[in-house]
């Protein structure tokens, strides 16, 4: 029971740490965010939303890394996160033999149309929400995302 206590106050402090974030970013007319479905549950690990280009959301990520805002994510380049940089298995090289069935199944999948899903992933960042922050360093962050990404929209 502790420990299901404990968990509950991690999943309380994500969730007022997403909330910021979400609130500060959601002022913002160009973002539009993932919708859960009803019977779904958020999950406040991460923030993920969506930008109106590819471009914004590659000249986001890159300024908000080279002003110091870590823990954001551009999965759309990312080689083990999706499938774009996914070469090792397209082309079937790995450290250990794969079986037929699975040699089979990646091959299947290399001429899939993947379009929509890059539609959605190419404009998507996600903030990894960590426990440690204190409320004044996830304010400052919020602040921070949203210089950043307001200065950028205006620039492109």
């Amino acid at each position: 029971i502790a420990q299901l206590q404990r968990l509950d106050d991690f999943i309380a402090i994500q969730k007022k740490h997403y909330s910021i974030l979400k609130n500060e970013l959601a002022s913002i007319s160009e973002i539009t965010f993932r919708r859960v479905p009803d019977t779904g549950v958020e999950n406040y690990s991460f923030l993920s939303f969506f930008l109106p280009t590819e471009e914004v959301a590659r000249k986001t990520h890159k300024t908000l890394l080279s002003e110091g805002v870590d823990g954001c994510f551009y999965w759309y380049d990312n080689n083990w996160h999706y499938h774009r940089k996914w070469g090792h298995l397209k082309n079937l090289r790995s450290l250990a033999p794969l079986s037929e069935d699975v040699r089979t199944a990646i091959q299947s999948r290399n001429n899939a149309d993947y379009s929509s899903a890059d539609h959605w992933m190419g404009r998507t960042i996600s903030c990894l929400i960590k426990l440690s922050w204190t409320e004044a360093e996830v304010a400052q962050r919020a602040e921070a995302m949203a210089r950043v990404i307001k200065a950028t929209i205006a620039s492109v």
